[in-house]
């Protein structure tokens, strides 16, 4: 079971970041990986319910395995009816302060902030955050992932600069405790990065990738979709701040590593053809 909750917490973590990353599937076999996964995960919740009862801890957890799986997949709308039907069982069976019911309660809270981008939203999981910070701990990953969840919706609300500064403190917890190689720190530094661009900051824009797109080409590898798309956020970057050359040489990798993954025709692809073409223009517009 500890790994299973390993896993949950990876794949809300990555929920929390899906508007930013790459989706399920992008990888070579990642899709069909996360449909296999997902089945497995309902067979295991049907056998569960069968011997166990719908409201045993454990059927609960497969549950959540099954809702953050479907958030990975950005089937949110599933997702976020899946965490609302489970939400008043979380509270009655485990209770209103255990941290998967308020781990539930914050994904639900950040799927409606994105959604509707209500101030009340906000304000209500701001206070889940708080609650997870004293019960759980600044730096336990259920903590985390509510603050990258706020952060991703900061963002959609285009308060960039908010964003950017809660990201950046999930960024930092993530890789003290951690290590820089890990896949969370990674995910959330280059979250991080998307979101201080959007901010115009983008000289910590720079510094951060500069750090974290050898540490992703080492760990991950250089034609890994997430390193990939780092490099087209840092050649944007370098374009902003005048660096065209260096610029041209980060959106040539994109395009030539997309190029042998998805195929000329693949949407990513064509995103990094065209940066590479504007960056060729005289001035690298």
């Amino acid at each position: 079971m500890k790994t299973l909750l390993s896993f949950l917490l990876f794949l809300n973590m990555c929920a929390a970041y899906a508007q930013k990353a790459p989706a399920a599937g992008d990888e070579p076999n990642e899709a069909a990986m996360y449909a296999e996964a997902e089945q497995a995960t309902r067979e295991l919740i049907a056998k569960h319910t069968q011997e166990i009862g719908a409201e045993n801890p454990e059927t609960l957890k497969t549950r959540l395995l099954l809702a953050a799986l479907l958030g990975a997949q950005r089937k949110e709308a599933e997702a976020l009816a899946l965490r609302e039907e489970m939400l008043p069982v979380l509270t009655r069976v485990l209770g209103a302060e255990h941290r998967h019911t308020l781990s539930t309660r914050a994904a639900i809270l950040s799927a409606k902030m994105r959604r509707d981008k209500t101030a009340a939203a906000e304000a209500e999981l701001r206070e889940v955050i708080a609650m997870e910070e004293r019960l759980l701990g600044a730096d336990d990953g259920d903590t985390l992932s509510a603050r990258a969840g706020l952060a991703d919706c900061l963002f959609a609300q285009e308060k960039y600069a908010a964003a950017a500064k809660e990201q950046g403190a999930v960024a930092a917890i993530c890789e003290r405790v951690d290590g820089v190689g890990a896949r969370m720190t990674m995910e959330a530094r280059g979250t991080h990065a998307t979101m201080l661009g959007a901010a115009g900051e983008y000289a910590e824009c720079e510094a951060v990738l500069r750090a974290l797109i050898p540490v992703s080409s080492r760990v991950l590898g250089p034609e890994n979709s997430y390193t990939l798309k780092h490099c087209v956020t840092f050649s944007l970057c370098l374009r902003e701040l005048k660096k065209n050359e260096e610029a041209l040489t980060y959106a040539k990798r994109a395009y030539e590593g997309r190029l042998k993954a998805l195929g000329k025709d693949h949407e990513q692809t064509q995103q990094a053809q065209k940066l590479v073409e504007s960056l060729s223009e005289p001035g690298g517009k």
